[in-house]
């Protein structure tokens, strides 16, 4: 609940004598007089707090804390502070996902409860695009949803479903673009519309794209910070979305022998996970992490551990379903069976949870909590 202070006969504010302290979904917080801080120091200890904390309850506490966190300096740095995390998602199912994202080495859930929407590609700062579910006569429409404030807005009219559509972000002009890719049968094509600007959608050349490398808009594309990439069998397709240019990389394909593997879009760049063949003289079970430069197509090795630590607690690595890589690089985030695990790699913690259906049922996106909106 707010905290008042009371006003004197005279019109002056009362100086607040109480010294309790309120406990707010679990937050202590202090009583707090105006101006009793610098507002400097007030925006530096609200940066330190988690996107949840600081909507559900910090906002609420005083008046001056609420003007603070409404301004874009305070959304947008504590957006560029923040530790990403990931959105769990049943394949079939409406919008019911599940943040994931570790904080002071602790796994913290959090669960979005947007039951009339189905959500449709990529998170990008914090922002999603989903559709609503359908009545008899509705026009077919997206929207784009903060899933965190519950904020949301029709963008999107007319969509052909049989497209695939993925938000994306200028990073130059800070515009959001949707990025469709209309792929049923050839010619196969990708089209732009930059949200609250355009009526009209771009189509770009695809001239010099190979006939093998357009089936890679047959897969769903993932965005990642200022990009947007398709997975082919042969080639990698990577849109530029400040220039709206799209190229074409060779995809690795020894990918195909490996299993499990898994495209992952983990923050700015494409990634992929997989199990690489190894001898069993080794005594390891190596899970290798890769991602791609967007400008070059090269890959390089961004992460190796060992997985024999959790064939104690799971009886195959082999049937892992990868979902990310959470703590910058140190906990391993998959499911088996019916649960999700964290596995720290370098402590070699377990923190699991369950989930309602098996873990292939699920696909994961990378996200991070924020207060942000795209105007």
């Amino acid at each position: 609940m707010p905290l008042k202070s009371g006003i004197a006969d005279d019109g002056s504010e009362k100086k607040s004598k109480t010294t309790r302290m309120d406990n707010l979904n679990g937050v202590r917080i202090y009583p707090y007089k105006s101006r009793s801080l610098p507002q400097e120091i007030v925006f530096e200890i609200l940066l330190r707090l988690p996107a949840q904390v600081i909507h559900d309850v910090m906002r609420r506490v005083y008046d001056e804390w609420k003007f603070v966190i409404s301004t874009k300096a305070f959304i947008y740095n504590h957006l560029w502070n923040s530790t990403p995390g990931i959105i769990i998602m049943h394949k079939h199912m409406r919008f019911n996902g599940i943040y994931v994202e570790m904080r002071r080495g602790r796994l913290e859930i959090c669960k979005f409860d947007l039951m009339d929407f189905y959500l449709r590609g990529s998170s990008v700062n914090g922002l999603v695009l989903a559709a609503p579910k359908r009545k008899e006569g509705d026009k077919n429409a997206l929207f784009i949803i903060n899933p965190l404030t519950k904020q949301q807005e029709a963008v999107l009219w007319d969509i052909n479903f049989e497209s695939a559509i993925t938000l994306a972000l200028d990073e130059a002009s800070m515009k959001y673009k949707a990025v469709r890719s209309l792929c049923p049968k050839p010619p196969h094509c990708v089209s732009v519309l930059t949200i609250g600007v355009d009526n009209d959608w771009r189509y770009l050349d695809m001239k010099h794209v190979s006939e093998r490398g357009q089936q890679a808009l047959l897969d769903y594309p993932f965005a990642t910070r200022g990009y947007v990439h398709w997975m082919g069998n042969y080639s990698v397709l990577t849109l530029n979305v400040e220039t709206e240019t799209i190229y074409e990389f060779p995809s690795i394909k020894e990918f195909k022998e490996f299993s499990p593997y898994a495209y992952l879009a983990m923050g700015r760049n494409l990634s992929c996970c997989y199990l690489p063949e190894q001898p069993e003289s080794s005594g390891e079970y190596l899970m290798e992490v890769i991602e791609m430069n967007p400008e070059t197509g090269e890959w390089t090795k961004l992460l190796s551990f060992d997985l024999k630590p959790l064939s104690e607690r799971f009886k195959s690595s082999k049937s892992f379903e990868p979902f990310g890589v959470l703590g910058g690089g140190e906990v391993f985030l998959f499911g088996y069976k019916k649960l999700c695990v964290a596995y720290n790699v370098q402590t070699r913690e377990i923190q699991l949870f369950e989930l309602e259906k098996r873990a292939g049922n699920y696909y994961s996106v990378a996200h991070v909590n924020s207060m942000i909106w795209y105007r």
